[in-house]
């Protein structure tokens, strides 16, 4: 009766202890579905009404909606190409070109500070607003989702605005896809740690990517691919150390795959390819380390105090490309650059390494002539090694630095465009040149929208206007 009655106390007792202690409580789901049935009829009456961790999932369709985060959720879609979220401008507003002549003469006449105001407020009446905005949250999570900030491109600019704007957050954006921007594609600005995975960035009249993140923020984009943006693929200002690009295909671009100023990213195993000035523009005074990348007709310009490592990677030129119709020079080292190339292959270039200066007259644009060539390997270039004939115009041929070789490279099926350098060569035995890079194929159809960028780029690269479908 006495061990009873303890086992009963006993019982009690952790019954009483049990109660107070804190219980976890799984994070909410809730559903919304584009003909009005879910648990609420907008995604953001549904953001608005979560709390913190709730999961917020969204059907097939399309839901024409502006967003704003300022809490921990989760938005995820039924896959990118099924739940298409979508900001447009307002039908019933029209910039007409007789509002445009009128606002031109208006920006001429003030300042700098009332003309960034004007042209906030044209945005905001005549444009569509970014399509997801994130704005002082932590632990925001985008999947599944297809996003456009859709409407015409306009001449003359007011279309500074991103897709998917992250503000002073830390944000995963995961298998999504950002279709459609007159403007920016993604922008992370502020004390942002945004994370970018198995994603696709494209049609963007202006820029893909524009990373300002503080010194104290972070940006890693990987396995994704950011192709047929007008401008450049991602645009890096920011002197946070902790920006990494990995393994994604940048390529379509009419002007620069990356640029970056005064920055100092990680460019890691990725694969650059029809970019019709550069696949790389490094300016300023830059910290890159830029490793076992192919650039395929697409290369890299130094500018100014460029103090990069460019490491183990492969340039494939095309030497007897037509002006704009393909990249002839694997590496351009302008002004008063001064990098370091180590163990890379340039082959069927016209030049593979060039240095010389920069025009006019603007601090650091005369050459120093310093570049440290370490170990690199050369093949079928019109020149290897060439600086800017001093008896006129063009290129003059000089020695190859001690230590640096001509060697035919051992490459899977350079005939099919395989670059790889097969597991038995000698020259990747010895770390020399691009290996595990990302793939070549596309994991990611073509999309209706790029048809504008596409024909835009073609046109800077001297092509065909026709798309293919």
């Amino acid at each position: 009766m006495l061990c009873r009655n303890l086992v009963s106390v006993a019982g009690l007792a952790a019954l009483s202890i049990a109660s107070t202690m804190p219980r976890a409580v799984a994070a909410e789901t809730l559903e919304v579905l584009a003909d009005g049935s879910g648990d609420y009829a907008t995604i953001q009456d549904a953001i608005d009404a979560a709390g913190p961790g709730t999961v917020i999932r969204i059907g097939p369709g399309e839901f024409r909606e502006v967003l704003t985060i300022s809490k921990p959720v989760t938005l995820e879609g039924a896959g990118w190409d099924r739940t298409r979220i979508v900001s447009v401008a307002d039908e019933n507003l029209e910039l007409t070109p007789d509002v445009m002549h009128a606002l031109g003469r208006i920006l001429r006449e003030v300042d700098a500070q009332t003309q960034a105001k004007v042209r906030e407020a044209v945005i905001k009446v005549y444009g569509a607003r970014p399509t997801i905005r994130v704005s002082e949250a932590r632990d925001v999570t985008l999947r599944g989702l297809g996003i456009l900030r859709s409407e015409e491109v306009r001449k003359g600019g007011f279309t500074g605005d991103a897709a998917v704007d992250v503000e002073d957050s830390s944000v995963v954006v995961e298998d999504c896809a950002i279709l459609e921007s007159p403007g920016t594609g993604l922008a992370a600005r502020g004390e942002s740690h945004l994370a970018v995975r198995h994603s696709l960035i494209t049609n963007a009249w202006g820029k893909g990517g524009a990373i300002t993140v503080a010194e104290t923020g972070s940006f890693d984009i990987s396995e994704s691919e950011i192709r047929n943006n007008r401008y450049s693929g991602i645009s890096i200002t920011s002197t946070s150390p902790d920006i990494r690009i990995r393994r994604c295909r940048i390529h379509g671009t009419g002007w620069h795959g990356i640029r970056y100023d005064s920055s100092r990213p990680l460019i890691e195993g990725n694969v650059f390819s029809t970019t019709a000035v550069s696949g790389i523009y490094a300016s300023g005074t830059t910290a890159a380390v830029i490793r076992n990348n192919l650039f395929h007709h697409s290369g890299i310009s130094c500018w100014f105090q460029n103090g990069d490592t460019i490491e183990a990677n492969t340039f494939v030129g095309d030497r007897h490309a037509e002006p704009k119709s393909g990249i002839t020079q694997g590496l351009q080292v302008l002004g008063a650059s001064n990098p370091t190339v180590r163990h890379n292959i340039f082959i069927t270039c016209e030049n593979g390494v060039y240095v010389g200066d920069i025009g006019g007259d603007r601090p650091h644009s005369k050459s120093s002539g310093a570049v440290n060539l370490v170990g690199n390997v050369f093949q079928d270039n019109e020149r290897n090694f060439a600086r800017s004939d001093p008896d006129g115009e063009g290129y003059a041929s000089v020695p190859l630095p001690q230590g640096n070789r001509e060697q035919q490279p051992s490459f899977i099926d350079a005939a099919n465009d395989d670059f790889r350098l097969n597991d038995d060569a000698p020259l990747a035995a010895a770390g020399i040149g691009a290996r595990n890079f990302a793939g070549t194929a596309s994991a990611w159809p073509q999309q209706p929208e790029e048809v504008r960028t596409i024909a835009a780029v073609n046109e800077r690269l001297g092509r065909e206007p026709a798309v293919d479908q």
